[in-house]
């Protein structure tokens, strides 16, 4: 709720670093979903650096299906970003308008 994109990221970090599996052991599900919002979280903090470790790290281990494509996309520097993605600033503004909506709904409740 406070949007502190780089501390979310900094905690999903640290759990991912405390229960991932080392390479080459295979990825799980759940483990791939939160690899995917950690991409997320470090997109929405900007933190370009920590973006491209995370590709480095993992971009082998998530690829073969959608999440794996929603993560080359996260990561991807923005040199090679492909065509239509949107931009970081966009993505900021959509996910604002997510949790107005969000919120307002929940008033109406």
């Amino acid at each position: 709720a406070a949007q502190d994109w780089a501390g979310a990221a900094e905690a999903l970090a640290a759990h991912a670093a405390a229960t991932l599996p080392p390479a080459p052991v295979p990825l799980e599900a759940g483990q791939r979903q939160m690899l995917l919002r950690l991409a997320a979280f470090r997109a929405l903090a900007g933190d370009a650096g920590r973006l491209a470790a995370l590709r480095a790290a993992y971009a082998g281990r998530m690829a073969g299906d959608p999440l794996g494509e929603a993560f080359d996309t996260l990561t991807a520097p923005a040199s090679v970003a492909a065509p239509g993605t949107p931009e970081l600033q966009r993505l900021r503004q959509e996910v604002a308008m997510g949790r107005a909506l969000s919120d307002g709904l929940r008033a109406l409740r």
